[in-house]
């Protein structure tokens, strides 16, 4: 398929739907050397084998979330074989600061998905203990200028590595209704167009 890179995610210790604990939240430090040599040593192959480098992708409700379980996994990772696919969203929702991954780990940053957090429905799925699909359901996602982090802000400091970036435009819905996302989708193409980005395609 002529792939350049490949998304890879911690599995999540809750269930999507309910939020029940799977496995413990925290892991050991036994485990995060497991869990660091093993996506270097899969980055290893990915590279050598197919020419296609990893991009690492911290995930809601994960053992690699904010940024400082983020920052732990690339001090324990291979940088010539683990890069970062920094998902603005899920590191918010984690609580996470962006702008502290960026400023701390420029080089590592390889791939970046843009998805914004509304900090109110936050504040109530963590309140109400919501599972991830139920938060997405509540509308804990929401277009960029409504939610958090500061694009603009952050954009700005991504384009300051002076690095060529793909950036994944997401809004997680599900379930919606089919005429929901072209609207939000136009107006968030607006909205980053408005900050400088332009599309590939």
């Amino acid at each position: 398929m002529d792939a350049p890179y490949l998304v890879t995610l911690p599995a999540m210790y809750t269930d999507l739907q309910t939020g029940e604990l799977l496995e413990p939240a925290e892991l050991t430090p036994a485990q995060w050397t497991t869990l660091g040599d093993g996506h270097s040593e899969l980055g290893r192959v990915l590279l050598e084998e197919s020419g296609v480098r990893q991009m690492f992708h911290p995930h809601a409700d994960a053992h690699v979330d904010d940024d400082v379980r983020t920052t732990r996994f690339l001090e324990l990772t291979d940088p010539a074989t683990v890069s970062l696919c920094l998902d603005t969203g899920h590191i918010a929702y984690a609580g996470g600061d962006n702008r502290a991954i960026v400023a701390r780990h420029p080089d590592r940053i390889g791939y970046v998905h843009l998805k914004s957090i509304d900090p109110d429905v936050l504040a109530e799925v963590r309140a109400e203990g919501m599972s991830f699909a139920q938060a997405v359901q509540h509308g804990a996602m929401v277009e960029p200028d409504r939610g958090e982090p500061a694009m603009p802000d952050l954009l700005a400091e991504l384009n300051a590595l002076g690095v060529p970036l793909t950036a994944i435009v997401e809004h997680d819905l599900y379930p919606t209704l089919p005429d929901v996302p072209l609207p939000i989708a136009t107006r968030t193409n607006r909205y980053y167009r408005g900050c400088g980005l332009t599309t590939a395609w």
